[in-house]
């Protein structure tokens, strides 16, 4: 029978999608009337049905229903008075409506008393996909009528019965829900700012911060309450004490302690999320409580009995380092305090990845050491985001020593990209960390990078490291980069398939053309991404003062195949942004070594020879300005 039912909802919603759309267009007929009235009424009866299968069928026409309610609300008037007995009023008619479809979609919206809230289960995805249909329903009537949805929000919270931490499962979670969602549909963005700005709203909101709900058994509801008060976290940050307990709670046995890894993984993105939305003068008073938390729950002490100090996964303690970075470095503690506290986290991090780097077996299983020691070297990137603008020179001193380290990750294990990719993120933001004081390692990174360079990954890891010193530090770069350039364009090209016909160069080592077949497109555009990477690191050499590792001895052989390199680039390859960087190339290059000493930058090197700027103009001349032409 529930296939027939569900068919007959099917008809009902493809039929009612075509008669809404000729009845907005000419709602006089009377009988065109009596059916869209017919047609509402069979919706919001399949809307109600107690199956997914058909009340899911007619979403698309209740949607389709409430556009028209806001857009062609005179038409509904005018179906109200063909068809309505009662003696409302013509202008409550759409408010009438959407309040049945808001009472139908909080009672839809709650979960059966036995789902176990397992998303990998087909049936259970099936039911969280339904719900999510419902709940744009629900966020589109806030849209349109905010005061109802707001005036039914508030019922449904003081149905509940108290205290809530012994509520029914499904009831206080459907109501929170209806909380949590209410933002989504508040309009002007950003939602939830507007909606706190109804009174009765905040009041709701204050009201559950102040109740025992984070002491509800079911997990779920929980993290919903959890989902709600950083939605809402302007309510925390205006008032210092529901901050504190919610603090209390979130990192205690209800939250990053609890038995579940469901809610002790989400309490992290949680806790950084709230780090970041109330701002650290706020969370400054709590600093040093929740980083010496963090601490504990990152590295628990060997008498900790494993069913009190639960274990959270390391991609899910990124996010406990990110905040211990910001609530370290931007609270305004001082600098002492920063130090003891950030070598606090460190000290242990550090020692756990040199124990692992004497694993007698390390190279054998590169695959299982590398995810592992890479997830290290992203946590201390992720914990040194607290540090960006100017850490003071003891911190610096503090996250110097961490780049050792990871060096030495690099060495042991150059053939994980794993291990490659974190290491090149890990060096970026010790650049805005470090500043100047990351030059001296460079090269030493450099060489394990660049050799085992063999993916387009690996070259864009190179290329946004090598743009990012280049635009940083400018000619203090170049001893850096003298001996990084040649080799990054020969790993650039040799991961290119000999086949590829961009230009009629052999540069350096690879990227021959081999019988003038093109390959297919897709390849072209692959390969092209990949040569786009050298076409813009040479750009950024010739716009920040660098261009000086062009013609240093180790390079200046090469400066031929370079400038034949970005010809190609200017002129034959099929990409008008990679057209227009080989172009700037040679502009900056022109006005660099084309001026004399008088209007060069004192500052920076001192000019190319003149065997070097002759060869140059000769082959700007010769071939670069006829190629364009």
């Amino acid at each position: 029978q529930i296939e027939a039912v569900a068919a007959a909802a099917e008809l009902i919603n493809t039929s009612g999608l075509e008669l809404i759309q000729g009845w907005e267009l000419d709602p006089s007929p009377p009988t065109t009337n009596v059916q869209m009235g017919q047609c509402l009424e069979l919706a919001i009866s399949c809307l109600v049905y107690d199956s997914i299968d058909v009340s899911g069928a007619v979403v698309d026409l209740v949607s389709r229903i409430l556009v028209s309610l806001e857009k062609k609300e005179e038409h509904w008037n005018i179906l109200h008075n063909a068809t309505a007995s009662s003696g409302n009023g013509n202008d409550t008619i759409c408010n009438e409506i959407m309040a049945r479809i808001l009472s139908i979609l909080h009672m839809r919206m709650k979960y059966p008393a036995d789902f176990q809230f397992d998303y990998e289960d087909e049936e259970e995805a099936e039911e969280e996909m339904y719900r999510t249909q419902l709940r744009k329903l629900y966020q589109r009537i806030v849209r349109l009528r905010p005061q109802i949805a707001l005036r039914f929000v508030g019922q449904c919270l003081s149905s509940l019965p108290q205290p809530l931490s012994s509520s029914p499962t499904p009831d206080l979670e459907g109501a929170l829900r209806l909380v949590y969602h209410y933002g989504e549909g508040r309009r002007p963005a950003p939602g939830a700012k507007t909606a706190l700005k109804d009174g009765p709203f905040r009041e709701m909101v204050t009201a559950l911060h102040r109740s025992d709900v984070a002491s509800h058994p079911h997990r779920e509801v929980l993290l919903l309450y959890y989902d709600v008060s950083v939605r809402y976290s302007a309510i925390l940050k205006d008032t210092p004490e529901l901050l504190a307990l919610f603090l209390g709670s979130i990192s205690g046995g209800r939250g990053l302690q609890h038995p579940h890894t469901r809610v002790r993984c989400r309490c992290c993105y949680l806790l950084l999320r709230l780090v970041k939305s109330v701002g650290a003068k706020t969370m400054r008073p709590h600093v040093e409580a929740i980083v010496d938390g963090i601490q504990g729950l990152l590295f628990p002490p060997p008498t900790a009995q494993s069913g009190a100090m639960m274990s959270i996964p390391p991609n899910e303690a990124l996010y406990l380092f990110e905040a211990t970075g910001i609530l370290l470095g931007q609270t305004g503690l001082d600098a002492a305090v920063q130090v003891r506290c950030a070598t606090a986290v460190l000290t242990p991090h550090i020692r756990s990845i040199e124990q692992t780097l004497l694993t007698p077996d390390l190279t054998h299983d590169v695959e299982t050491y590398g995810e592992q020691l890479s997830m290290s070297i992203s946590a201390i990137a992720q914990l040194s985001k607290g540090w960006s603008k100017h850490p003071p020179p003891e911190v610096q001193s503090v996250l110097a020593a961490t780049v050792d380290v990871c060096r030495n990750v690099l060495l042991a294990l150059p053939s994980s990209p794993s291990v490659r990719n974190r290491t090149a993120v890990l060096l970026q933001r010790m650049i805005l960390c470090l500043g100047e004081g990351i030059l001296p390692a460079m090269p030493s990174f450099f060489a394990p990078l660049l050799e085992n360079c063999t993916s387009e990954e690996d070259v864009l890891d190179a290329s946004q490291l090598m743009n990012q010193l280049c635009i940083k530090f400018k000619e203090k770069m170049i001893p850096c980069m003298d001996l990084a350039v040649l080799p990054f364009l020969q790993r650039v090209l040799a991961i290119q398939p000999t086949e590829m016909t961009v230009g009629n160069s052999n540069i350096i080592d690879g990227g021959t053309v081999s019988g003038g077949i093109s390959p297919p497109p897709h390849l072209i555009t692959e390969q092209l991404s990949i040569r786009k990477q050298a076409f813009s690191t040479l750009q950024h050499i010739a716009l920040h003062n660098v261009d000086a590792v062009l013609y240093s001895e180790t390079n200046v052989a090469s400066l031929g195949d370079v400038l034949q390199l970005m010809n190609d680039g200017a002129t034959t390859v099929p990409d008008p942004l990679m057209n227009k960087a080989c172009a700037q190339f040679f502009c900056e290059l022109i006005k660099r070594w084309g001026c004399d000493a008088a209007g060069r930058d004192q500052q920076g090197p001192g000019p190319p020879p003149t065997t070097v700027i002759d060869a140059f103009f000769d082959f700007v001349y010769g071939v670069s300005i006829p190629g364009m032409m």
